[in-house]
């Protein structure tokens, strides 16, 4: 869920028969919103899913469109491959997703 204060959420829908959907949204303000957040906390990190979505989920493929324009509009990019260790390292923190990213 995001909500930067000003009542605005985003939550993941949950899952019908028909599989996994994206929240509805305005492309342009979720990325908005991202860089506000981004703007307002300063991280020293930006992490976010795949562009795959890990198994084709498209929340996480929406979220990491959204999440990597608004890296992009800051011009905050930085490339990760000499950073291979922290990034595992910080994907083993979601245990209960990590047959998503190492399969089953």
């Amino acid at each position: 869920m995001l909500d930067r204060g000003g009542g605005r959420h985003y939550v993941d829908p949950p899952s019908t028969d028909d599989g996994h959907r994206a929240p509805e949204y305005a492309p342009t303000q979720l990325r908005e919103d991202i860089r506000a957040l981004i703007e307002s906390h300063v991280p020293a990190l930006v992490l976010t899913h795949g562009s795959s979505g890990e198994y084709g989920h498209p929340a996480h493929q929406l979220l990491h469109q959204r999440t990597a324009a608004a890296v992009d509009a800051a011009d905050l990019r930085l490339e990760t491959i000499p950073h291979v260790r922290a990034k595992v390292r910080a994907l083993t923190c979601h245990r209960t997703q990590w047959t998503a990213f190492v399969g089953q």
